[in-house]
């Protein structure tokens, strides 16, 4: 059956799979990740701009810090959330075409993935995958089973 994932899973899975730029992330395992960057990096930011002077200086640095260490992950799972739904990864630089590129990339990443596996590997949801939401991809030269 379909498994989902938690906000903490998605954040471990996220970070554990940061070099990882194959196989497909579910719905959960991508927007959990966002949420939590949003969290991570919004609360330091908005504190330190409310409260200025040193430690305002202090929180913006580490709301840098925090984008320093989510951005790889937060691209590798948009990656395979791309994949969960039979596209090329390469799709990410939509985001590059003037004022559609991130909506379409943002329509693109909220769509459903593919229900059985596609050339990417298994459906994360399925249980055929590691048990984190991330499906592995096929092996070298495997083809994976037809749907």
């Amino acid at each position: 059956g379909m498994r989902h994932m938690g906000l903490n899973e998605a954040v471990r899975s996220g970070f554990d799979h940061f070099s990882n730029w194959k196989g497909r992330a579910s719905r959960p395992a991508y927007w959990y990740l966002v949420l939590a960057y949003i969290i991570a990096f919004a609360v330091p930011m908005i504190l330190g701009s409310a409260i200025g002077g040193g430690l305002g200086v202090l929180l913006s640095i580490i709301a840098l810090i925090v984008w320093l260490a989510f951005v790889i992950p937060l691209i590798g799972a948009a990656v395979r959330r791309l994949h969960d739904g039979g596209r090329s990864g390469w799709w990410y630089f939509i985001t590059l075409v003037p004022l559609i590129g991130g909506i379409w990339l943002l329509v693109l990443l909220i769509l459903e993935g593919d229900a059985g596996p596609n050339e990417y590997g298994p459906n994360p949801g399925s249980g055929v995958s590691e048990p984190d939401g991330v499906a592995a991809a096929p092996a070298a030269g495997e083809v994976p089973p037809a749907v």
